[in-house]
């Protein structure tokens, strides 16, 4: 096992510095969650960062690496595929997800969804 969990060659490396930071994983987990369950308001980085029980450049820094993505940017693509379900699932008007979702205006949800998946959202529902 010791020799798994050394040897870089075997790809275990990365896996041995996940087990190193659970800590800090289970931390940035917490913002996640919280993250998930507020995606209609807009929560400030510094609240994640004391929902982390972390400094806000140290709670930048281990989200980053923990996630591959800045919270914000992780808050967008959270928000653009919960988005993309809804249109699939609801008879809601376009806007009406936009807005559910978080977003201020019809017109930036309806931007940042085609930047991000290719075509509008009313396209997306058809």
């Amino acid at each position: 096992y010791y020799r798994l969990l050394c040897d870089e060659a075997v790809g275990f490396g990365s896996f041995r510095h996940h087990l190193e930071h659970r800590g800090q994983i289970q931390q940035i987990a917490q913002a996640v969650n919280f993250i998930q369950t507020n995606l209609d308001v807009v929560v400030p980085v510094e609240q994640l960062a004391h929902v982390s029980n972390m400094s806000v450049s140290s709670f930048h820094e281990h989200f980053k690496t923990t996630t591959a993505l800045s919270p914000l940017q992780y808050l967008k693509n959270i928000r653009l595929h919960k988005a993309q379900q809804m249109l699939s699932l609801s008879a809601d008007s376009v806007s009406s997800i936009g807005f559910e979702v978080g977003y201020e205006s019809a017109a930036q949800f309806s931007r940042e969804f085609a930047r991000k998946f290719g075509y509008p959202p009313s396209k997306y529902r058809r």
